[in-house]
């Protein structure tokens, strides 16, 4: 195994309103138990891809209907906007704003 040196983790941001993920783990289980499809994650047995080790694999493609992890890290910010307007969130809250991932 080789391990990489990322030189860019730890330092400035390239867009520096940008948040920082999010360790507030009660926050995220507050915005998730307000939202009718959050799930949990079902995870796959993947012991056919090392047969000497017991692996689970995190399967997040019907999860909230979302399709992928990385589109559930962009609904949790989008939440989170929409919480911080208001305490009930509705069709509305965030008219104008726009939202873009990758």
């Amino acid at each position: 195994m080789r391990i990489a040196h990322n030189p860019w983790r730890g330092g400035a941001k390239l867009a520096t309103d940008a948040p920082y993920p999010s360790v507030a783990a009660a926050r995220i289980a507050e915005l998730l138990a307000a939202c009718p499809a959050a799930q949990e994650t079902p995870l796959q047995d993947g012991s056919s891809l090392a047969p000497l080790a017991r692996l689970w694999i995190k399967d997040e493609r019907g999860r909230m209907n979302l399709g992928s992890f990385k589109a559930l890290g962009a609904a949790y910010v989008i939440a989170c906007d929409a919480a911080a307007i208001t305490s009930t969130p509705g069709a509305d809250s965030l008219a104008g704003k726009v939202y873009v991932t990758a």
